[in-house]
């Protein structure tokens, strides 16, 4: 055997261990992050996504949002997405009253980093027409026009009917301006805006302290109680959790002087537990995680409030791309009011 073929199989061998070996420890690897991911506590896994859910660029959400009382049920499908300066969202509702009368709509919905609301309502004459025939046509024969026949109740009823029809074309394609102080103005409560949440989350970005303070505390205060896990077809493995109220206050005591838990002032700290607060003792909330990122990928709940009752079940995706701009051809509130009471 010649010295050039002795060492061409040389090479071949040399070759064929390394590759051997890479193989091995690709292996080693699959088995030992495999190992690290079977073995992480639900506690662990829950308060790396709380954390991951702060620390995210960027979130998409889309899901449903149901409340149920005593007057009627709404019915809301919401997509959208935020960057945690200006979020945007199509929301798809549908109101249905105790007498099965229906009342649908779609609405474009942007929130700025100041708290400002901007409302664009898909085909807003459609809406109005709606509203018209069912609701308050509903409202005259309960006040005495039942006595008519249809014919002449649509005589009486026409008027009134088309004032509210005009509204409709007068917002046809129109972004309505909504500021924290017009909502002030109308429920007469104050509050704090969202802007501290922005600040909350700017700092989070910038303080690599604050992010290890806040993260060290859900690790030393587990305030989530799991309860069991549950299964779905498309997310997967999940926890039923509820709240811990001791020690959730022990969390909120501790991280009181984080620098960025700080910047939320008014805004107050349930953001921090996904809105989660004292209200929330008798209630349990289901939580889907990826396996491999512990992103939270599904939340799903019912929070019962007096008469009223209403389930929330929403996905979510993390580090998505966010088109949302403010609309520079904005009508505020106060223009639109006189259009919206029918003095204009």
């Amino acid at each position: 055997m010649d010295k050039q073929t002795t060492k061409k199989k040389s090479s071949v061998k040399r070759n064929g261990l390394i590759a051997a070996a890479a193989v091995l420890v690709l292996i080693i690897a699959i088995v030992v992050v495999g190992l690290v991911m079977f073995f992480q506590s639900p506690e662990k896994k829950i308060a790396d996504g709380l954390a991951n859910l702060i620390k995210a660029k960027s979130i998409g959400f889309e899901g449903t949002m149901v409340a149920t009382s005593s007057l009627g049920d709404v019915t809301a499908t919401v997509s959208g997405q935020t960057d945690k300066k200006v979020a945007g969202a199509d929301i798809a509702f549908q109101y249905t009253a105790e007498d099965d009368s229906k009342l649908d709509g779609k609405v474009q919905s942007i929130v700025d980093q100041d708290g400002t609301l901007y409302v664009k309502l898909e085909d807003p004459k459609k809406f109005t027409e709606q509203y018209a025939d069912t609701f308050l046509s509903n409202l005259f024969g309960q006040v005495g026009g039942s006595s008519l026949t249809p014919e002449q109740r649509a005589i009486f009823f026409a008027p009134m009917r088309q004032s509210i029809v005009n509204i409709g074309d007068k917002l046809d394609d129109r972004w309505i301006k909504i500021t924290e102080s017009d909502i002030q103005s109308f429920t007469g409560e104050s509050g704090g805006g969202t802007d501290c949440y922005i600040a909350f989350s700017q700092k989070l970005d910038s303080d690599k302290s604050a992010r290890n303070n806040l993260a060290a505390a859900y690790v030393k205060y587990r305030f989530i109680k799991i309860e069991t896990s549950v299964e779905d077809d498309e997310y997967g493995k999940g926890y039923t959790i509820s709240l811990d109220q001791a020690k959730l206050k022990d969390f909120k005591d501790a991280v009181s002087d984080n620098a960025a838990v700080k910047e939320l002032g008014s805004c107050g700290l349930d953001v921090l537990t996904l809105g989660a607060n004292s209200d929330m003792s008798d209630q349990s909330i289901d939580i889907w995680m990826n396996d491999l990122s512990n992103e939270i990928t599904r939340v799903r709940y019912t929070k019962p409030d007096g008469e009223r009752t209403t389930a929330v079940d929403m996905k979510l995706s993390y580090n998505v791309p966010v088109d949302v701009s403010t609309p520079a051809d904005a009508t505020t509130l106060e223009e639109v009011l006189p259009t919206l009471l029918g003095t204009q």
